[in-house]
């Protein structure tokens, strides 16, 4: 009775060595992506996304002595890209919409400033980058005392981006 197994044995060459690199290379992007994934999505949905690189970098060595270790390497890496170009495309709307909320921060202490009042809507200001401006949401009496600015990359979501003059800037997730 012979006991030979089916599967080819695990040759460490250049080749290989390159697949191992570029499927560690994949969960670790992924793992990289936790954070923006975090301030478009939330804890929540980024904590599956946290799972599923922790599950991708901890089967890399079960899947690397797979026979089908390059169509494995394919499919993730075109995962990860086709999900990446999403995220990237909304990390940058994120990057100018903080820097959008800066300038209307600087605008609404100006007119604090000189009127001794928060305005109470955002009509005078002037947006740098004019289709941002669906992305905002100003709230000019917020608890009596002081105005509160909302923002995020998707327009209807239910995490945001916030800004008090008591609190600063701060990620608001509503339940």
């Amino acid at each position: 009775m012979s006991t030979t197994s089916t599967t080819p044995p695990i040759r460490f060459t250049i080749q290989s060595a390159l697949i191992w690199t570029a499927f560690i290379a994949v969960a670790c992007w992924t793992a990289l992506s936790c954070h923006t994934f975090y301030e478009i999505f939330g804890e929540f949905l980024s904590g599956f996304m946290l799972i599923i690189a922790v599950a991708l970098l901890l089967t890399t060595p079960i899947v690397l002595a797979s026979p089908y270790r390059r169509e494995w390497l394919l499919a993730a890496t075109g995962a990860m890209i086709l999900f990446s170009l999403s995220l990237a495309s909304l990390s940058v709307r994120l990057g100018r919409l903080h820097a959008e909320a800066a300038r209307v921060v600087k605008y609404v202490d100006a007119f604090h400033f000189q009127y001794g009042m928060y305005p109470d809507d955002l009509s005078g200001y002037t947006f740098a980058d004019s289709s941002l401006q669906p992305y905002f949401s100003y709230d000019g009496h917020r608890n009596g005392a002081e105005f509160a600015l909302y923002y995020h990359p998707i327009q209807h979501s239910t995490v945001r981006h916030a800004y008090t003059p008591k609190n600063g800037y701060w990620l608001q997730e509503e339940e």
